[in-house]
């Protein structure tokens, strides 16, 4: 190759394995980044903070920076709920309902389903007089 064509090729290269460079390094600091909030994330819902828990079950159901892990998902669900995380409340309801990483106990559902009508949950009125109506033995998520 003459060097004329090495004076082109040249800064294409250096500015090509620059680009890798800086990616790879983005990529490691949002890595970084993730595990550091998902460390967070634990912390907190370790020690009670029920929107910290409600987060986590979310990660567990989803498998967003954890394994997708249905009972992890149920236990930080029903530890929000314990706290008084209205969101958490119907979902754990809808979780017994289901028999989602717990076994289905229709009692609990029709129980956190009443607990977030009194905390205000917009549907859950609505669906425990339909479940109320037609019965709690059909899969309803």
């Amino acid at each position: 190759m003459s060097k004329a064509a090495l004076r082109m090729v040249f800064p294409v290269v250096v500015l090509f394995a620059y680009s890798v460079d800086s990616q790879a390094l983005c990529i490691g600091q949002q890595l970084a980044g993730m595990r550091q909030a998902l460390i967070t994330t634990i912390q907190h819902a370790e020690a009670g903070q029920s929107e910290y828990q409600y987060r986590l079950a979310q990660m567990y159901r989803d498998g967003q920076c954890v394994t997708r892990n249905k009972e992890q998902a149920a236990y930080w669900y029903r530890q929000a709920a314990l706290n008084g995380h209205v969101e958490a409340q119907y979902r754990i309801a809808v979780i017994y309902l289901n028999g989602y990483g717990v076994q289905a106990d229709n009692a609990l559902a029709e129980y956190w389903l009443e607990e977030a009508v009194k905390s205000g949950h917009a549907g859950a009125k609505g669906f425990l007089a339909y479940l109320k109506e037609v019965g709690f033995d059909d899969e309803y998520c």
